[in-house]
């Protein structure tokens, strides 16, 4: 870093411009980025991590429009990161280095909860030291009716266009505003009365996926939300609308050609202490099914006393809050709060049945534990605990072997004697819209544990400090990804206290997490590989693993050119040949040929009374990369074929990524037959839609029912039985007539079989 004048003192590369920038970006001595990452080391942030956020912040603003452009101009991006992984931080640096870089307007589309939206305030007031006048920062917060608005920006936008003078820097003004229409169109309407024109503006959009896209596209019209954030982008000739969220499966999803579509993307890496799907379900003990009998205690109204895995998740957290009052007690590290998150719907009665529940256990649980030693009801509690203990310090033990900075375990004694003083200060809250219309930060300076209890309020973008213990008995509803996900509260920075971490989960949604890891691991990797290589996102191909029992997003946002696939056991062509695309069939032989060359083969052994038309050859222990890359990606397929031999690659791609020297066995079927009149070694009928009536050669033979396929087993069961296999046919195609007439001779057909662990499902465009 070299020093100067002026304070515009810079570090920066020389050379031509890395893929997918657009400009270079300046990092400027003592300017506000770099004095956000001095106080975050004051906080204790790693000197890895802040040169991780810097970095990553300088690339996603680098894809910004630049503001030494001389035309206006608009651009679009995405920066996706983890549930709960330090996205805040990340648009809090992008903003630093905005406002170091002359931007002198930033927007922050701060969620559609008035709680959210105070929590992200406090945030960026701290993080960007706001308060401090001799600053570069203006906030002025647009949930306010303010009619100065207008003027007071543009005093502050006037300051651009004049010389700098000592001790009265230009700055920038900051404003924040709710993502709802009311809110937003105020805001426009106060933009509208500047000129902008020339004038540089980044807009943040928090959790962008949600509230902000057209929710009515399939009407063929526009939301109110959506209509007013084009009309913000409207009001705004130069600016670059960069949109935050952990879930982009919508932003990913609508048409390219949508104002909101990304055309640039950046993925955030979560830091080393992150604990994320992988984490909790990796089949250890973190993770427990609630059982349906607790369930069904939970829907009968009529019943009284709270479900046994409630009980069992409070005694796990409270005996987490006794060893953090233990560590406190002894001035040990331990973490500044602990917190239990009960989620058990959207209504408010079953927040308040939760916890009456909750409180009720808690006050019973300090007066037995307060009775004298010997006292039956005391002892079977403390017998109780004892259980609770000895299961959390096996799993804490487990994760210090794995991590030394992971929090110690006291002895049972020890926590015993904090139990109840740790029960009676846990405050437990009911967090929703009629009982706490205004959740703040400052709420956690009440007590160091604390139980909240509620339904949306608690899920996306909420933070809870320290949470050990989730209670999520609610149902999965409509099986939407991006929703489930966002319910994660329980993922995030834990690693030094993940052994007193439980999570507890109604069967199908712990099914759902579980299948959503490689969904979340798959579109993470291929929007890294895109972005890195600074392609436009407006070319990737969308499509993504997804489980069949889950949905994206919600529908209402999805236009109609989706379909949604499970990768079946065979998948073969079923319309291997068009009149129109007669050539492609010469295409496919040559990439046949050219991939069997040099591969050994040999005939599959069986009966000897097979025919010849029976009789195949085949080769095993063929690269399934390479038969997936020479292969099976080069062929031509027609467009009833390609959505399904597309999501068969894909499978096979995420399969190679944790196994990439797998094999593969290649059939060529009858391949001890003579060429048929036409060229092809078998006849095959097609319909009149073009397809193929029955690819597949039966058994033999067929009767008496005890001797079927004792001669020939049937092409379904030519095939390894543990690893991809590919049939390989060459075919004559005739019409349906009698006697029938020869349509296509030498028509190549692949045939692909998956084993079962490879039958993912898959989410992707439909052929056109």
């Amino acid at each position: 870093m070299a020093n100067g004048k002026g304070g515009e003192v810079i570090t920066e590369l020389a050379g031509e411009l890395p893929p997918g920038w657009r400009w270079r970006p300046l990092l400027v001595e003592d300017g506000e980025a770099l004095r956000l990452l001095k106080r975050q080391a004051d906080l204790g942030l790693p000197k890895s991590a802040r040169n991780e956020i810097v970095q990553s912040g300088m690339k996603i603003i680098a894809r910004c429009v630049s503001p030494s452009e001389e035309e206006d101009a608009q651009e679009t991006g995405l920066v996706v990161g983890y549930v709960q992984s330090g996205k805040t931080l990340s648009f809090t640096t992008v903003a630093a280095l905005a406002c170091d870089n002359r931007f002198p307007l930033i927007i922050v589309l701060s969620g559609t909860k008035l709680n959210l939206y105070n929590q992200t305030v406090k945030r960026l007031r701290h993080d960007l030291d706001l308060g401090n006048t001799a600053g570069r920062w203006v906030i002025f917060e647009a949930q306010t009716n303010n009619p100065d608005l207008p003027q007071q920006l543009s005093h502050l936008l006037q300051q651009w266009g004049q010389p700098e003078l000592p001790g009265f820097p230009r700055k920038t003004a900051l404003i924040t505003v709710l993502k709802s229409k009311r809110r937003v169109n105020g805001l426009v309407d106060a933009l509208r009365q500047l000129d902008l024109s020339g004038l540089p503006c980044l807009i943040i959009d928090d959790e962008a996926d949600q509230h902000g896209l057209n929710t009515k596209v399939k009407q063929d019209e526009t939301s109110p939300v959506y209509e007013a954030l084009l009309s913000l982008r409207g009001a705004l000739p130069r600016h670059t609308y960069v949109q935050y969220t952990a879930t982009p499966q919508a932003l990913l999803l609508i048409k390219v050609l949508d104002s909101l579509s990304p055309r640039f993307g950046w993925t955030l890496d979560a830091g080393t202490g992150y604990c994320g799907g992988r984490s909790f379900f990796n089949g250890g003990r973190l993770v427990s099914t609630i059982p349906e009998h607790d369930l069904q205690v939970i829907d009968d109204e009529s019943d009284v006393a709270p479900p046994d895995s409630l009980l069992e998740a409070l005694r796990l957290f409270y005996v987490g809050v006794a060893v953090q009052a233990y560590h406190r007690g002894k001035s040990e590290p331990t973490q500044e709060h602990r917190s239990m998150l009960v989620h058990p719907s959207m209504y408010k009665m079953d927040h308040y049945q939760f916890k009456k529940w909750v409180e009720g256990a808690t006050e019973s649980w300090a007066e037995l534990l307060e009775l004298a030693l010997g006292e039956p009801d005391r002892e079977e509690l403390v017998e109780a605990f004892r259980d609770t203990y000895d299961d959390l310090a096996e799993s804490v033990e487990a994760y210090r072997q794995q991590n030394d900075g992971h929090e110690t375990f006291p002895a049972f004694e020890d926590v015993l004697e904090y139990l109840p003083t740790s029960m009676r200060t846990t405050r437990t809250w009911e967090v929703n819209s009629s009982v706490l219309k205004s959740w703040t930060q400052d709420n956690w300076s009440s007590a160091h544990s604390h139980i909240l209890v509620g339904g949306e309020n608690l899920g996306r973008g909420f933070t809870v400090n320290g949470l050990t213990t989730t209670y999520m008995p609610r149902g999965r509803g409509g099986g939407v990804a991006d929703t489930i996900q966002q319910r994660g509260r329980f993922f995030g920075y834990k690693r030094d206290y993940l052994g007193l971490c439980r999570v507890f989960l109604d069967a199908d949604v712990r099914r759902d997490y579980e299948n959503y890891i490689d969904h979340e691991s798959h579109v993470m990797e291929e929007l890294r590989g895109l972005t890195q290589s600074g392609h436009s996102m407006a070319d990737w191909r969308r499509r993504m693993l997804l489980a069949q029992s889950l949905r994206p997003t919600r529908r209402s946002v999805l236009p109609e050119i989706y379909q949604h696939l499970k990768v079946p056991e065979w998948t073969h062509q079923i319309q291997p040949w068009t009149p129109e695309e007669d050539a492609k069939i010469a295409s496919n032989w040559d990439v046949i040929e050219a991939f069997l060359e040099g591969l050994s083969f040999q005939e599959d052994p069986g009966s000897d009374q097979r025919t010849l038309e029976q009789r195949n050859a085949f080769a095993e222990g063929i690269s399934l990369k390479s038969l997936l890359e020479n292969l099976l990606v080069r062929m031509w397929y027609s467009w009833r074929d390609a959505p399904n031999f597309s999501a068969a690659e894909l499978a096979i791609q995420w399969h190679l990524k944790s196994n990439p020297e797998a094999s593969a066995v290649v059939y060529l079927m009858a391949d001890r037959r003579s060429i048929l009149p036409g060229g092809g070694k078998r006849r095959r009928q097609i319909d009149y839609h073009g397809q193929i009536v029955n690819l597949f050669q039966g058994a033999a033979p067929v009767q008496p029912v005890k001797l079927r396929g004792s001669v020939y087993p049937g092409d379904r069961d030519i095939r390894s039985d543990e690893t991809v296999t590919v049939q390989i046919h060459d075919l004559n195609l005739t019409d349906s007539a009698r006697p029938p007439s020869l349509l296509r001779g030498h028509v190549p057909v692949v045939s692909l079989w998956m084993p079962k662990f490879m039958r993912v499902g898959v989410f992707t465009e439909m052929a056109t």
